[in-house]
């Protein structure tokens, strides 16, 4: 999927020092749920498990980044990015 963001997203990303490689990891192995007309990313167990088998001995660095979220249009466009401050019920 090729990563577009609107102004909002781009500016939220940047506000809150999510850099695009884990947006891109994020888009790859995170689960996906249905909200409010628009597709929400997050990193739940299975997805963080196929990340650290990915990245091997590296996901320990990354690994407290990936607490974050992103909500995409049906356009594939990046709506708004987010820090996860409470699990998602699913």
């Amino acid at each position: 999927m090729m990563i577009t963001f609107s102004k909002h997203g781009a500016d939220r990303a940047q506000q809150r020092g999510i850099p695009p490689v884990i947006l891109d990891w994020l888009l790859k192995y995170g689960h996906v749920t249905r909200r409010y007309g628009a597709d929400m990313y997050y990193f739940d167990k299975l997805s963080r498990k196929e990340l650290r088998s990915e990245l091997g001995i590296l996901y320990k660095r990354v690994e407290p980044m990936l607490n974050v979220y992103a909500v995409i249009s049906d356009d594939d466009v990046v709506i708004t990015t987010a820090k996860q401050t409470k699990k998602f019920l699913t």
